[in-house]
């Protein structure tokens, strides 16, 4: 079938492909041949996964930024064990003290 479009989303800042890509094609039955022709089909050492969009409309673009609460931005997360915090004294200077 003929190819209508194609967006591959880069990385905001290294502009580096994030790895998939989005492809159009002009009928259901274009885009069903292409699945059965190319899903599982190794590419550059890659093996393609081709199926059909989940998504009924393209997620709405964000700048790269975190914009939710800035109180829990700025309070640390408590830790859980594994490695220890970097955030005040260390653990050693914690056991002793």
């Amino acid at each position: 079938g003929r190819v209508t479009n194609v967006r591959m989303p880069l990385e905001p800042i290294t502009k580096a492909n994030r790895g998939y890509a989005f492809v159009n094609v002009e009928t259901n039955g274009d885009a069903q041949a292409c699945i059965s022709a190319l899903n599982g089909v190794e590419f550059c050492g890659c093996r393609l996964a081709v199926e059909v969009s989940k998504r009924c409309a393209p997620h709405l673009k964000t700048p790269g930024v975190y914009f939710g609460n800035a109180l829990r931005r700025e309070s640390p997360l408590p830790h859980h064990g594994g490695l220890p915090s970097d955030r005040g004294p260390s653990a050693a200077s914690r056991r002793s003290g």
